[in-house]
Parts: structure tokens; sequence; C-alpha cells
């Protein structure tokens, strides 16, 4: 008998949040339980109740071990959700909190469904309906008893709706077609974890059709590869890509690309866009298979694995006194509610926005009023920075900034415009002719680390200040830093915020560490007439230029600036990166010498896609290696000991596509595969976008292996660091962007055998065949690192730092670039 209704979702998939794992749908199933209450309580007078970890004491993570699954992470989901032999006490556990009850899901996994059809206890299972270019969301209904279904399909939608509005947004891309090549295939990219690629226990990739693609290529002139915009495996994925010569990488709106006569085709793993596709006249095809199976038949006969599309009857009490009535009694007096038509209204309730938000009639009206409002304000903008009117600037900051639409979409740009013209200006009234020099101010916007632990601009900027002394020659020596960290990139430092700068300050702009480092060097350096200054970053650089400061600008960032804060995982507007790129290439063009860490890193600068200035316009000055400068004593870390039973293997770093993480690991994988006569201990230490996706291959592949043992540390201490160092024996990292990474001079000094790939600055560690290089063959590494003699590589690192990269010849390279700037 069924006592109550329970409405809950996927509790047993976990999301990580601010670095902690916690329940994805907890909050969700709160949501879902005020949307659809009342109704069901107009409907039937039973209890309604909603299942989560908020309104119950129900443990994910016990269920977990119930199931004998021991980590509630991505990879425990993964084999959770399908779980074929469940035991019986997971079944009674999940028992105890569904029994007499109706329960209705938003996305039931897998296992859960196995439960309720082995305790004969009814759901209904609601999807989000992959056609979303309707006024409104939708939801797909399945169920497991028949009664429920019978009464159900007789709501179902007709899809020759789906047609008609497809034919709308045809019409409304008109405006604005894409240029697609004739006769082209799309393939849409998914995002890289999702129930929806599931098979056998893992996520499927688009790595994993590669003879699909190539057979593509051969039926159509051009392949088109269309980006998830949340897969944080992108870089790999276009990597993967660049195999294929056909493959162009297209990033407009979905419905624009689908609406053009010259794509014929979509393909996808499993995506939603094959459902939609169909109704914009495409053939489709997926690699895996369609996620769901969709009937819109109103007479079809029952399955439960058949969903059925119904638009909004189910915001009516009366749809559910229907539909319950062979289940629960009902009640006689249930309100019939029709709401008034009102398009969005489900996608505004649960935030739910896909590809159809810029085409949306709704949303393209107000466009088209703010993009006017906004023209007009920033032609304002210009015009008055023009006339350098800064009343009326002021104005016009205060006018946006009152308008909450203004504020959202055209506030940043043009409050970053008036910032960097007010910088401009003020850098102008304090232009002071050079007298005779007195000193040498070394300067970035970066916080001293005088125990190490930093790597860039502030490990180098510390270094010097350690090694360089007070004085060189007749010259006073300067040292200047940011404040320290939590406060420098932040709104809080004391040279950009909101008192000094209230009418152009603006917190959240991403421009916020490039316009601090500017009004620090404004501050820091305005009033000084004999000195000449070596910086160390680009936007400390640029605002020496803007006070025609005589500066030599050492670069240690991977790439151009926007480069690696795009492979930090950061995104920006095309605006914000050119303003970026101008004024990395304004602070190059102005300084004395433009100097890099290694010749792989200046060679890789010049060549990056996202670089804007020819070499030939700068003024290189000499390759200056960086050093070690830190004194400190290791911090041990419990559990982790030095283990003569294995090869122990060490990689430290940010987990991004540049530092290779990834690739690492497919070499420690053929490690592990071979003979040796020692087990394989592979220690990471280090966080990012490739993360969970590095632990997750680890994990399994610990799994298969008995001689391989895996350890991960997602942040340590720099002294903790140390320590690993100290008990490990070879240092990899097979990085696909390096200028010369301070963690690898960190492992010679300790004496570790060392494995890089073949590029950029790693290279230049190479003085008497000290280092094991990677070249393409994962294997082929595997072989080297097991046939070394990594004692006697050990020894060798040791020697090679201190003989070309010791903190004596650190500082004579530095003395020779002062001695460079005072002959300049």
């Amino acid at each position: 008998m069924i006592e109550k209704i329970i409405i809950t979702s996927d509790l047993l998939r976990p999301s990580i949040r601010n670095e902690k794992i916690e329940v994805f749908n907890n909050t969700r199933v709160n949501k879902y339980f005020h949307f659809l209450c009342w109704q069901l309580q107009q409907a039937t007078s039973i209890k309604i109740e909603r299942l989560n970890c908020d309104h119950t004491d129900f443990n994910v993570e016990y269920f977990y071990q119930l199931c004998g699954i021991s980590e509630f992470n991505t990879m425990g989901w993964l084999e959770i959700l399908d779980l074929e032999n469940i035991p019986e006490k997971a079944i009674e556990y999940y028992r105890d909190y569904i029994k007499n009850s109706l329960v209705i899901y938003l996305e039931i996994p897998l296992i859960l469904k196995k439960i309720h059809d082995l305790l004969n206890i009814p759901y209904i299972d609601l999807v989000i309906h992959p056609i979303r270019f309707l006024d409104d969301n939708f939801y797909g209904f399945a169920t497991n008893s028949k009664s429920l279904f019978d009464k159900m399909k007789r709501y179902q939608i007709d899809d020759n709706i789906f047609f008609v509005y497809a034919g709308l947004f045809k019409a409304a891309a008109d405006h604005a077609p894409v240029n697609i090549d004739e006769n082209s295939v799309l393939i849409a990219g998914q995002i890289d974890v999702d129930r929806a690629l599931y098979s056998q226990g893992r996520c499927l990739s688009i790595f994993d059709y590669e003879d699909k693609i190539e057979r593509l290529g051969e039926e159509y002139n051009t392949v088109y590869y269309k980006p998830h915009p949340f897969n944080k495996n992108l870089q790999q994925v276009y990597e993967f890509l660049e195999k294929f010569n056909f493959i162009k990488i297209i990033n407009d709106n979905i419905y624009r690309i689908i609406s053009n006569d010259n794509i014929k085709k979509v393909c996808a793993i499993s995506s939603g866009i094959l459902y939609e596709s169909v109704y914009f006249g495409k053939e489709i095809e997926a690699f895996h298979q369609r996620y769901l199976n969709y009937n819109y038949d109103k007479n079809c006969t029952f399955s439960d694995d058949i969903y059925l599309s119904i638009y909004d009857a189910y915001l009516n009490p009366i749809f559910w006194k229907d539909v319950l009535s062979d289940l629960i009694p009902v009640n006689e007096n249930c309100p019939n509610v029709v709401l008034p038509p009102r398009a969005n209204k489900i996608r505004a309730a649960f935030n739910d926005y896909w590809s159809q938000t810029p085409l949306d009639p709704a949303v393209r009206i107000v466009e088209k009023h703010l993009d006017e409002r906004i023209r007009h304000l920033e032609d304002n903008t210009n015009r008055l920075i023009a006339n350098e009117d800064i009343g009326l600037i002021k104005k016009v900051v205060y006018h946006i900034n009152r308008n909450f639409f203004m504020k959202t979409r055209g506030f940043r740009k043009i409050s970053d415009l008036l910032a960097l013209y007010k910088f401009k200006s003020l850098a102008g009234h304090h232009i002071k002719d050079l007298r005779k020099i007195n000193k040498v101010k070394f300067i970035s916007y970066r916080p001293y680390a005088p125990s190490g632990g930093r790597g860039g601009a502030g490990a180098v900027l510390s270094a010097l200040k350690k090694t360089m002394g007070s004085s060189y020659k007749r010259l006073a020596l300067e040292f200047c830093f940011s404040e320290r960290d939590g406060i420098w990139h932040t709104g809080r430092n004391s040279y950009y915020n909101q008192h000094k700068y209230p009418n152009f300050f603006m917190e959240n702009t991403l421009l916020l560490m490039l316009f601090a480092a500017i009004a620090f060097t404004i501050e820091k350096t305005k009033d000084e007439t004999d000195a000449i200054y070596v910086c160390h970053d680009y936007a400390t650089a640029f605002g020496l230029a803007l006070l025609k400061k005589k500066y030599t600008l050492v670069l240690h960032s991977q790439g151009p600036r926007v480069e690696e804060k795009i492979n930090l995982g950061e995104e920006m507007s095309i605006f914000e990166k050119k303003v970026i790129q101008r004024c990395e290439k304004y602070a190059l063009q102005h300084a004395v010498y433009v100097c890099f860490p290694s010749i792989g890193a200046k060679d890789y600068y010049f060549s990056s896609k996202y670089n804007i200035i020819n070499e030939s316009e700068v003024a290189l000055g000499p390759t200056l290696y960086n050093t070690l400068y830190a004194e400190v004593l290791p911090e041990k870390i419990p559990g982790i000991e030095r283990d003569n039973e294995y090869l122990t293997l060490l990689s430290v770093g940010t987990m991004t596509y540049a530092k290779g993480t990834d690739q690492s690991f497919k070499a420690i994988a053929e490690i592990v595969k071979l003979e040796y006569k020692k087990k394989i201990r592979w220690i990471v230490v280090g966080k990012g976008p490739l993360s969970e996706k590095v632990l997750e291959y680890s994990r399994r592949l610990e799994k298969e292996f008995d001689n391989f043992k895996f350890i991960y540390i997602k942040q340590c201490s720099f002294l903790q660091v140390q320590y690993l160092q100290e008990i490990a024996d070879v240092y990899i990292m097979l990085h696909r962007i390096s200028i010369f990474d301070l963690a690898t001079l960190e492992a010679m000094n300790k004496g570790l055998a060392i494995v890089l790939s073949n590029i950029g600055g790693n290279i230049e560690f190479n003085k008497e065949d000290n280092i094991i290089f990677h070249e393409h063959d994962y294997r082929q590494t595997a072989k080297k690192i097991l046939s070394a003699d990594i004692n006697q590589l050990k020894e060798l690192n040791r020697k090679v730092y201190n003989n070309y990269f010791g903190n004596e010849k650190f500082k004579a390279e530095y003395e020779n670039l002062i001695d460079l700037m005072l002959e300049d």
C-alpha cells in the first residue's frame, strides 16, 4: 500500500565544489520538491516528502560502502551506477527509505531502478527533455508501473510541433548565418563526465571513435567539431583532433550551425542534439547510442525504458489526480489549474539554460535594446576619454552602475576602459627624466617568498634579493614586492581598490591583477629619477613603460599571458584578451631588453598563436637561467616513507594541459606493464583542470596492477615537497609547454634522475646527458627509464645543478645584465 509520495534524485552522484566532494543533486531535490509538492497535495491526501541528505539521515558514503565501493568520487559513481550484483544489505538500507511509497525521481540511477524492481516499488523518473528549443523546457516521464504509464501517455506532446519551432529557429538564424563549407558534417562534443556517456563502468569520450572520425573525413568535405564548453579536458580533445587534417573547430551557436543547409549530418556519442537535429532536417549518427528511448505515440506499448514527452500538463493538479488514480486515493475536489501562457517559466525556476537562449525571442528583443544603449554609452565614453572630460566620465560610470542590465553586460568593459585611461593619464603627470643612475630596482607585482615555495616572477625576485646583496659596483640595489598572498591578487590590495580609485574600481573585473600591478608600479617608482629597473612580469613592465622608465623585462610566464591564463582554465572575453595582449606588447616594445629564462621559453613565446608582437620588434637580452635560493629543512609527510621495495617517481605541478601530467601518466602506465626488479610508486602533487581525470585513470591502473602504488597529494607545503624529493628516485614531468621549470631545478639539486619531454626550456637542463627525454613513444620512454643507471643519474644531476645553475652563476648573469643596461 502506498502511504506517501517521495521526491528525490540521483543522490549517488558526487560533485566537487570548493575542492570538497558533495552530493551533486542534494539541493536540486529541494527545488523539485517546491516545484511539484502543491500539485501533488491537491491531487491526493497522502504525505509528500523529499529524500535528500538535508531532510533525512540517508548516508550516501555508507550506501557506497554497503555496495563494496570504498570511494565516493566520480570513479566510484561510475562503478556503482549500474552495479550488477547489489548486496542485500544495500538493498535493505535503501528499502527503509522508500518502502510503501511512490518515488518521483529526477534522473534515477540505474542501480536504484534495479532496487525498485526487486522490491516492486513504483517510481516515476523525470528527465529534462532533449528538445530544448521550444518556449520552455519540459520533461520526459518513465515508470516501472504499467498503470502509471498508460495514464501518462495520453498527455504526450505532438512532436510535429518540433518541426514548426525548428523552422522558426532556422528563420532567426538566417539573420546572421554561419559560414559553413559545402557537404559538411558536425560532431557535437559532450561534457567529460555524464550519465549519457556511461558504458561498462566508464565514460566514453571522443578518443574512443578515431575510426568513425576517419570515415567521416572520407565521406564529407569538412568535419566540424563543436566543443562542449564545460568539458574539462578540451586541451586534450584539441590535441587529439589535430591528427585529422579535415577537422575544423567551430564555436558558433549550435542552433545556428544545424540551421545551415551545408551541414548534412550531425554526429555525437550520445548528445541530446541528435534528437533535435532530426527536426532541422539532418541525418544523424550516434557513435554509441542515443541516450534515452522516446516514443511520441499516445497508444505505445508499456516499457520501463520508454520516456513519454509531456510538455506542461504536470503543472496542473488534475494531471496528477488522473495519473495516480489507480494507485492512490485521490481528491475528487482537486482544482483544475491552467496557468496562463508564459515562456521560460521552467528555465527560469531552475536556472537551466542551454544554447536556445541567444535565439529566444524574448532574449533577442532585450538584447537588441541593450546593444543600442551600450553602443551609445561606449561611444560617449570614448569621446569623453578623447576630450579628457573626467567629470562627465564619472557621470557615465555612475549612470551605468545604477542600471542592473548595463552593469552585468556593459559596465565591466566600460569600467576597464576608464581604468586604463586613468592610469595613462596618471602616469603622464609623473614622467620624469632620468638623471644620474644611482640604483637598480628589481620590481615585480608578486609576493616575497624568502622560504621558497613559489615559482615564476616571485621566486626569481626572491632569489635576486637573496643572492645579489645590497649593492653592485657603485649602485644601490633595491627589491620591491607586492603584498602577501591572500591580499595582492584581491580587491583588498593597497594599490588598486575602492578607496583609491572610487570612480573606476570594479572588484569583479578580470583585469584586477593588471590594474593592481600598474597602480603598484606607479606608486613605487613615480618620484624616482636616479633608477633603472629590472622587472619580471608584463603588468609591472607596462606601468614602467607608461612612466617612460628605463627597464628590462624578464618574462617567466608559460608563453604569452593570455595563453597562460587559458591553460589555467580562466575564461576571458575577446575584449579582455585584447587588453592583456596590447599591454604585453607595449611592455615588450618599450623595454631596453627583453630576457627569457631559457632559449626554449623565448622560442615558444614568439611562436605562440596568442603572441601579437614579432621577435624583430623586441630588443632581446641575454638568457637568464633561474636558480634556487631557499635553504630549508624538509617536513615529513605522515604515512609516506622512503621504501626501497619501490622505484619512486614524483610529479609536482599544477595539473594543466601545459604541465602535461596526463602525459606523465601514460608513461607511468607503460612502466607498470614492463618487468622490473622493483615495484613502481608514483607520487603526484598538484591540482588543476586535469586532476580528476588523472586521479581516475591512476586509481584504475592501481587496481589492475599489483606492482603499482599511486599516491595523490592535492596540496602540501613547500617543505613537504622537499621531503618528497628526498625519498623519490625519479622526477617525471612530460610538459607540453616548458620555459624553465623551477621544480626541475629543485629535483636536480636534490639528486633525482630527471625525465622530461624534449621541448622548450627542458632541453637546456641537459648539459651532460643527464636528462632522460621523452619523444613521442611512451613505451620507449618507459624502457629508457627502467634500463637507466638511476643512481648514476642522481649524482650527475646534482653535479650539473652546481656547475651550471648555482647561485654564483645566477648572480653573475644578472650583474652582466646591469652592465649592459648601463652601456645602453
